[in-house]
């Protein structure tokens, strides 16, 4: 878990799981196509292992955060779930699910509001530079990734 995991590796890892090639470009119906997976963003999915990795249980790997994020935004059984992500073992599927569920669960409340705020912007403004609405003189812009 020491490795710096990139937003790179958990769009590979995303885009195989959507059924499309590992090095998929960022086009924007790929870029829905995660955000309809995972319910957030690869930039995000960064921020989150750096939060939970820790809490989670030896053996961790950085894909198994998307598995947790896949059982949380797909309403789907298990059997569904682990045939989506490669077709490992229900048991193993439900084991990393739930360790990711029950960390994330335990990051400071206005960490899981700033992700639930950035999640309900745009698709295409989560991937680029924008300025703030709020800013009147517009000198200062927002970049989330």
């Amino acid at each position: 878990m020491s490795d710096t995991i990139t937003a790179q590796s958990f769009w590979n890892e995303g885009m195989k799981y959507a059924g499309r090639s590992e090095n998929a470009q960022p086009t924007f119906v790929n870029k829905k196509r995660f955000k309809s997976l995972f319910g957030t963003t690869p930039g995000i999915c960064v921020h989150l292992w750096s939060e939970t990795s820790v809490m989670l249980p030896n053996g961790a790997q950085f894909f198994h955060l998307l598995w947790g994020l896949l059982f949380l935004t797909v309403y789907a059984n298990e059997r569904v779930l682990s045939a989506l992500v490669g077709g490992v073992d229900e048991k193993t599927f439900r084991k990393w699910q739930w360790a990711v569920v029950s960390s994330i669960s335990l990051l400071k409340p206005e960490v899981v509001s700033l992700l639930k705020a950035i999640q309900s912007f745009p698709v295409n403004m989560l991937y680029k530079t924008y300025f703030h609405p709020l800013n009147q003189n517009r000198s200062t812009c927002v970049t989330v990734s």
